[in-house]
């Protein structure tokens, strides 16, 4: 065996001394990645139906804008779209034709696209809550940031300094039992 090659980086770096032609070889460490486009991440994927592209692009900027969903929970969002687009046909199916059908005996009936749309609404909202769209996510997934960081209590944001010694004389007085007073009346 011979000595190994020196590899494309490095030959660069040291130069051609010899002048000598060389091909480069391409191997799979000296390719560059491709550069990540957030723009394209959050794009419409390939084989989504029409009317999930259409929930995609209305919704997507209000789910952009909560900072929660990265590019990986896209997959979630696309399961939310695609059961969105078909709880829209069923809705409309319902304005159309009504609530109920009549049976071949006479009977009145509630048509099965009321049981579909339900569970529909139990995905699209099991994927809300996964992509921290509701109110009770995000609340979670805060409290689970603020964990994360070692600050179990995030106190409230107050506007000025004085605000903030303003509630601490408030804390002190509720706390601290009045002069003259049994301090064990406070308590009962």
């Amino acid at each position: 065996m011979g000595r190994r090659a020196k590899p494309d980086a490095l030959h660069e770096l040291s130069g051609n001394a010899g002048k000598r032609k060389r091909t480069p070889k391409i191997s799979a460490r000296s390719r560059k990645p491709a550069a990540f486009d957030p723009e394209g991440a959050y794009a419409p994927p390939v084989g989504i139906s029409a009317g999930a592209r259409v929930i995609w692009l209305e919704e997507i900027e209000r789910v952009k804008a909560t900072g929660y969903v990265k590019g990986s929970d896209l997959s979630t969002y696309r399961i939310y779209c695609e059961s969105a687009a078909r709880h829209r046909k069923l809705a409309a199916i319902i304005e159309d034709k009504g609530f109920t059908y009549a049976t071949g005996t006479g009977f009145e009936r509630p048509r099965p696209e009321i049981s579909i749309m339900q569970r529909e609404e139990r995905t699209m909202l099991a994927c809300l809550k996964e992509l921290a769209s509701t109110s009770s996510s995000r609340m979670q997934a805060a409290s689970r940031a603020a964990a994360a960081q070692g600050d179990l209590f995030v106190p409230p944001e107050r506007d000025s300094p004085d605000q903030a010694h303003n509630s601490e004389k408030t804390m002190e007085r509720e706390v601290t039992p009045s002069a003259g007073r049994d301090p064990l009346a406070y308590f009962n």
